[in-house]
């Protein structure tokens, strides 16, 4: 990803099944809104963005949460 300055992410309602590892490079990220995505996995670099406030993950399939993502 090349958005270095993005705040705000919104993925919900998209078929994307997974939060990559490239996820850490938005490192401003501050609301992330995944619902309805039919996500199962999150990768542990998740936890490396120290700005996000918010992550919505309602309606999703996902199983295990990275260690640090409380």
């Amino acid at each position: 990803f090349k958005l270095h300055n993005l705040k705000t992410l919104v993925l919900q309602d998209t078929p994307i099944r997974e939060i990559p590892t490239q996820i850490a490079n938005l490192k401003n990220l501050i609301q992330l809104y995944c619902n309805n995505a039919n996500i199962s996995k999150i990768a542990d670099s998740i936890s490396d963005l120290n700005f996000l406030e918010l992550i919505a993950l309602s309606n999703n399939k996902i199983t295990n949460f990275p260690i640090g993502l409380t």
